[in-house]
C-alpha cells in the first residue's frame, strides 16, 4: 500500500542520518529463529578411485525430529542461544523471556553497551516480535534501542 511505501521510505531516510561508522554497526545485535533437525546423522567423506560408485549413505526423513534454534548476534559473533525443542514454536511469552536471557548474556560479554543505554536491536517483522507484550519488554530492557524494520 502507498501507507507502507512511505513508512519504508521514511526508515530509509531515518536510517541514513545516523552516521554508518563502525562505532554505530558495533551496536547492532539481530536475533533469527530456524527449525533445524535434532539429530545430525555423521556423513563421512568417501574416497573413491575413477569409476568405483560411492557406498549408499542413508538419507534424513523429513519427517525427522526438529528443533527450533533461536539465535542472537552481533559484529564479533553469537551472543545467545536457545534451543526450543518438541515442536514448540515462538510465540510472545516465549521470546519475552529469551529477550531477559540475552540481555544478560549481553550485559555480561558488553557491560559498557548496557550502561551507555546503547544496544541497537534489530529484528524482523514476526508476530512474536512485533507483539504488545515484546514492545513493553524492550522498553523495560532500557539499554535497548529497537531498529526499524519496514515490512
Amino acid at each position: 500500500t502507498f501507507a507502507q511505501a512511505q513508512h519504508r521510505i521514511d526508515t530509509c531516510k531515518k536510517l541514513l542520518q545516523n552516521s554508518m561508522n563502525e562505532r554505530w554497526m558495533k551496536r547492532v545485535v539481530t536475533c533469527d529463529e530456524k527449525w533445524t533437525y535434532f539429530s545430525n546423522p555423521n556423513k563421512e567423506n568417501q574416497w573413491l578411485d575413477p569409476g568405483q560408485e560411492a557406498y549408499p549413505v542413508a538419507k534424513r526423513d523429513r519427517f525427522s525430529k526438529k528443533v527450533m534454534l533461536c539465535v542472537w548476534w552481533n559484529f564479533e559473533g553469537v551472543i545467545h542461544f536457545e534451543l526450543v525443542a518438541n515442536n514448540r514454536a515462538i510465540n510472545a511469552e516465549l521470546y519475552t523471556d529469551q529477550l531477559d536471557r540475552m540481555y544478560t548474556a549481553l550485559g555480561k560479554k558488553y557491560p559498557a553497551l548496557i550502561n551507555r543505554k546503547q544496544v541497537i536491536l534489530q529484528q524482523d517483522n514476526a508476530s512474536p516480535h512485533t507483539a504488545a507484550l515484546t514492545r513493553r519488554k524492550i522498553e523495560e530492557l532500557e539499554a535497548i534501542e529497537l531498529l526499524p524494520h519496514p515490512a
